[in-house]
């Protein structure tokens, strides 16, 4: 992968893998992953680089299975970057989508989706909700949070909902982390659910952890968790730290001076972060 890229994985996804150039500002740490519970998936979840040094977060689950639910989600997916593209806000966009998805949806799909958009200069986030499971929040002291004051049906119900923006501060080391209902209802082979509860101890947990971190680990406790019993949903998480501050690019020490008749090699760039 090149330096000038955000580590975003999908694992196993079956929506194609985006990875932005990175911020200019270089202060966010992003991973993601998407497990499908099956061959074809219905989850999405993206990040997307906008003008003026924004971010644009997104996920989505999409109602019933096979390979509509999998166009639909993808529709959905598409109409939200489109409309992002163009200088839509999280509400615009959700309120966008849905009234494409709502003509000529006679098999009365749905799916829900949540979009934030974050500026990386000064931390403010801006998110707004059709339906979708609340992103917690963890503050850098260990104060865990949803995001939950913006609410919205999901798309593809009411042709003429009207989403709202909230918004919030994201400060230094807090770290956001969005997920699909496929975490949090996970079941053991005893019948019992993840929850919400195992997350937010994960996230109590991660103290100084990168994003990457925190994903694997919290895959790794649902796993543990199920005792092998098989995936029932789609699992789509992703995760976004604030860093306190940019990296910083330093030259690597001069090479050697090659030996006469040879051509002196380019001079490496390393990133270190403070």
């Amino acid at each position: 992968m090149e330096k000038s890229q955000i580590p975003v994985s999908f694992p196993s996804a079956v929506h194609p893998a985006t990875v932005p150039p990175a911020p200019a500002s270089g202060n966010v740490d992003l991973f993601a992953a998407l497990r499908p519970a099956k061959e074809v998936g219905n989850d999405f979840c993206d990040v997307m680089m906008l003008a003026e040094d924004r971010l644009a977060l997104m996920i989505g689950d999409a109602s019933g299975e096979g390979l509509a639910a999998t166009a639909f989600i993808a529709a959905a997916h598409r109409l939200m970057r489109t409309h992002a593209g163009q200088g839509g806000g999280p509400a615009e966009c959700l309120a966008y989508a849905n009234a494409a998805l709502c003509v000529g949806n006679h098999s009365m799909m749905f799916a829900t989706a949540f979009m934030a958009v974050l500026d990386l200069r000064h931390g403010r986030a801006v998110y707004a909700s059709a339906g979708h499971n609340p992103p917690f929040l963890r503050r850098a002291e260990g104060a865990v949070s949803r995001l939950d004051r913006s609410e919205g049906t999901a798309l593809g119900v009411v042709g003429d909902m009207v989403y709202t923006d909230a918004g919030i501060h994201i400060r230094p080391h807090d770290t956001l982390l969005l997920y699909s209902d496929g975490a949090t209802e996970a079941v053991s082979r005893d019948g019992r659910m993840f929850g919400d509860a195992r997350v937010i101890h994960r996230l109590r947990r991660s103290g100084t952890d990168d994003a990457r971190t925190i994903v694997g680990r919290l895959l790794a406790d649902i796993d543990r968790f199920a005792q092998g019993a098989g995936q029932a949903d789609d699992i789509a998480l992703l995760c976004l730290r604030r860093l306190s501050k940019a990296p910083s690019i330093r030259p690597a020490p001069p090479p050697r001076r090659p030996a006469a008749g040879r051509n002196r090699p380019p001079a490496a760039l390393h990133i270190r972060k403070r």
